[in-house]
């Protein structure tokens, strides 16, 4: 004997426990994308800050700015020691941009070296620099946090207490010309 179930819809009705694997996918995509990312806020709340490090001259086609994380508050560097490695940093240019995290105790997070086939090149490379601070999820999923122009946040080395900075080093007062360095 042999026994047969049937299943019909009317026209237009839809079973409620079709799976289409199309729509899942699409679904977990969202998910993912939804996905709530929870940035500390002293990192949320800091700003981004760089000084030039070493300037690019004509026969010296590379340059080098530091870059860290300020707080609001104290107007210093940022202490990333918990955040571990979920700090990310990039820029938008990668054609002769080189960045180097620092280790803790650096005065800079990260340096950004730079360098051209000549100073015009490399001067607009640096004009249309972003700077970007983003964090990295536990899944995985990087997130921008902050990110501007590196001309637009820059500071004097020494107001970052970049004592070392060889561009620091070889400013001498110009007798000349008063107030000038």
């Amino acid at each position: 004997m042999s026994s047969s179930l049937g299943l019909s819809c009317k026209p237009g009705q839809t079973l409620n426990n079709t799976k289409d694997p199309k729509r899942n996918e699409a679904d977990k995509s969202q998910d993912a994308s939804e996905e709530k990312v929870d940035i500390p806020s002293n990192i949320a709340g800091s700003y981004l800050t760089c000084a030039l490090r070493k300037e690019a001259k004509a026969d010296d086609l590379d340059a080098q700015y530091g870059c860290q994380l300020t707080d609001q508050g104290t107007k210093k560097k940022l202490d990333l020691a918990a955040s571990g490695q979920r700090l990310v940093w990039s820029s938008n240019i990668t054609d002769g941009v080189k960045i180097t995290d620092q280790a803790a105790s650096a005065i800079y997070h990260v340096l950004y070296n730079i360098s051209a086939a000549n100073l015009e090149a490399l001067q607009d490379k640096v004009k249309n620099l972003d700077v970007i601070a983003s964090w990295r999820s536990d899944s995985g999923q990087v997130m921008p946090v902050k990110q501007d122009k590196v001309i637009n946040v820059l500071k004097p080395a020494v107001e970052l207490e970049d004592y070392e900075a060889p561009i620091v080093r070889e400013q001498t007062i110009q007798t000349d010309r008063p107030g000038s360095l």
